[in-house]
């Protein structure tokens, strides 16, 4: 067994028959997870500070495991909103028409600690960022596409909102052009206004790598 699935699989067979517990009072499952978390993977300590912290009665190192292997994991893209936009290959990479901004998006949540993904570009446009995490897309019309900087969102973009929405940026972008390039965040709540973009000195081209990274 090397894997969280197949780790909780035995998990709630066990539970049907019956637990057995460590001397220490953790379940074997957990046991499992614990020596194959130090032992195989080992975390680094970049991965160790993004991961959930063992010790809360909510949190298991087979969540950690589960967490560990989806964080080493290429990102993809789970949901594509808006039109013009389709997979190209995989789930890691999209294509999308110019006539119309639409969203590739992630169902990965960032919780704390340090992030870090690289895109390779492809055209002569598009546009990179992070944002808070959504619940739905439900709100979206998708044969009009869907820009996040588009106000006519704003107020169903709020309704997102959650305890979790801490601080003044809410979603950030870089534009990514030959010679118009710019970096710019929203705070959704502060008058439903966009910050300036700001200049960036730097052209992107084709098959150029765009990096962006988010410390919690």
């Amino acid at each position: 067994l090397c894997r969280s699935r197949e780790l909780l699989s035995m998990a709630l067979t066990c539970k049907a028959f019956g637990w057995r517990r460590t001397p220490s009072g953790s379940s074997l499952i957990e046991e499992a997870a614990r020596q194959f978390l130090a032992n195989q993977l080992r975390p680094s300590a970049v991965e160790r500070g993004a991961l959930p912290q063992h010790g809360d009665d909510t949190i298991a190192w087979l969540s950690i495991l589960d967490e560990l292997e989806r964080l080493r994991l290429p990102l993809k893209f789970s949901k594509l909103v808006g039109r013009g936009m389709e997979y190209a290959g995989s789930e890691s990479s999209v294509f999308a028409s110019h006539n119309v901004i639409s969203t590739a998006v992630t169902n990965y949540v960032m919780k704390r600690g340090v992030h870090y993904a690289s895109f390779t570009l492809s055209g002569d446009f598009a546009i990179v960022g992070v944002a808070r995490p959504f619940r739905d897309f439900s709100f979206v019309n998708e044969a009009e596409g869907f820009d996040m900087l588009d106000r006519d969102y704003f107020d169903d973009i709020l309704a997102q909102r959650t305890d979790t929405w801490v601080g003044n940026v809410h979603y950030c972008q870089l534009y990514c052009r030959p010679d118009d390039a710019g970096l710019t965040d929203v705070d959704w709540t502060d008058l439903q206004e966009c910050h300036e973009v700001e200049a960036v000195e730097e052209s992107f081209f084709d098959g150029d790598i765009v990096g962006l990274l988010v410390d919690l």
